[in-house]
C-alpha cells in the first residue's frame, strides 16, 4: 500500500502525527469501516503508524461527534443482564475485586473512568471498604449511578477536576481504545494517582487470533466507538510514556469479539443491514458459550482477544 499522512488537529480532525511515537507516516489499514452493530452511519479510516504500529481512526472526530456513536440502547447502558452475560460479569467482578485487593489492600481510593451505570463500583462496595468515585459521559447513566450511592462525576476524566495524587488505583475498562488522546487520558491518570498507586484496565488486541480470522469484521473494531486499536507493544509504549513502571500485561478470557465477529461478517455481508436492537442479534449469547473454549486457549497462549494490564506510578507504594 501507498503510505499517507497524518493530518490535522486532534479536536477537529486528523492530526499530524502518531500520539505514541510522532512519526508523521502511516499506511491504510482498514478503509469503508461500518458501524455493524448499531447502525450510526458513516464510513470511516483506520491506518497503521510506519514508526510504532499503532492502529488510529484517522481523522479522529470531533467530541460533539463522538458522543453520537452511543445511542441510548448501547450495550454497555442495559440492565439486567442474564445467563451467561450476567455470570461473566459477576466473575469479572469477583477477579478485579482480589486484583485490587493485591494491588493496594482492601482500603483506599478508587476511581473508575467510564462508569456507565455504576454496576461495577457497585460490586466493589459488597467486598472492599474502597473509597469509590467514577467520571461518566452519559447523563442517564450519571443519574443511575447515583442512585445507588456512588460519587460519580459527569465530565470526562481529563476535565473532571480531580487534585493531583487523589487516587490509589484508577480503573479504565475497556476505556483507553475509546478516548479522543489516550496519551492524555494516561497522563491525567498518573497526575491523579498517589505515589506507588496503580492503574488497572483492559483494550481489544489487535494482535489476536481472532482479527486475524475476521479481518474487517474483527469485534474489537466495533466502528466508529474505537478510535484506537492496541497490541501488547503500542499498550506498553503508552504506559511507559506515561511514566509508569512494574507493567504487567495479562490475557484475559472474553469470547465476546469472536461472537461479534460472526454477527458482523453474516450482517456486512448486506449492504444496508437493519439496525439491530442493542446491538446484538439473537443468537449472541449462543455464540459466547461456542467461543468461550477457544478463548480460553488463546489466553493460555498469550493471543487473547483482550489484554488486560496494571501498572504502578513510581513511588513508595501503599
Amino acid at each position: 500500500m501507498s503510505g499517507v499522512t497524518l493530518l490535522d488537529s486532534r479536536a477537529v480532525g486528523p492530526f499530524r502525527q502518531c500520539p505514541l511515537c510522532q512519526s508523521k507516516d502511516a499506511d491504510p489499514f482498514l478503509e469503508g469501516a461500518r458501524d455493524l452493530e448499531y447502525g450510526t452511519g458513516g464510513e470511516h479510516l483506520y491506518v497503521k503508524c510506519r514508526g510504532c504500529s499503532f492502529v488510529i481512526m484517522d481523522p479522529i472526530p470531533p467530541f460533539s461527534e463522538i458522543v453520537t456513536f452511543y445511542p441510548s440502547d448501547y450495550h454497555a447502558y442495559q440492565e439486567g443482564d442474564r445467563g451467561l452475560a450476567r455470570a461473566l460479569k459477576g466473575l469479572y467482578s469477583r477477579m478485579r475485586a482480589k486484583q485490587f485487593s493485591r494491588l493496594i489492600g482492601t482500603t483506599g481510593h478508587i476511581c473508575e473512568i467510564g462508569a456507565s451505570d455504576g454496576e461495577f463500583l457497585h460490586h466493589l462496595q459488597e467486598v472492599g471498604d474502597w473509597q469509590l468515585s467514577g467520571v461518566e459521559l452519559d447523563p442517564e447513566m450519571v443519574e443511575r449511578a447515583r442512585a445507588k450511592g456512588l460519587d460519580i462525576r459527569h465530565s470526562t476524566f481529563e476535565q473532571a477536576g480531580y487534585p493531583a495524587e487523589s487516587f490509589d488505583l484508577v480503573v479504565m475498562s475497556h476505556l483507553i481504545e475509546h478516548v479522543q488522546d489516550p496519551v492524555e487520558t494516561m497522563a491525567e491518570t498518573a497526575r491523579t494517582l498517589k505515589p506507588g498507586g496503580y492503574v488497572v484496565g483492559e483494550t481489544p488486541n489487535i494482535a489476536s487470533w481472532d482479527y486475524k480470522i475476521f479481518g474487517r469484521f474483527w469485534g474489537g473494531f466495533h466502528v466508529p466507538r474505537h478510535l484506537y486499536l492496541f497490541s501488547g507493544e503500542t499498550l506498553r509504549r503508552l504506559l511507559d510514556k506515561a511514566g509508569f513502571e512494574e507493567i504487567r500485561l495479562i490475557h484475559a478470557v472474553q469470547p465476546s469479539h469472536w461472537a461479534i465477529g460472526v454477527q458482523n461478517f453474516l450482517r456486512g455481508r448486506n449492504p444496508s443491514p437493519s439496525r439491530l436492537e442493542g446491538g446484538r442479534a439473537f443468537y449472541f449469547p449462543l455464540l459466547l458459550l461456542a467461543f468461550l473454549p477457544i478463548q480460553i486457549v488463546q489466553s493460555l497462549l498469550g493471543a487473547s482477544s483482550i489484554i488486560g494490564f496494571e501498572a504502578r506510578k513510581s513511588g513508595t507504594g501503599p
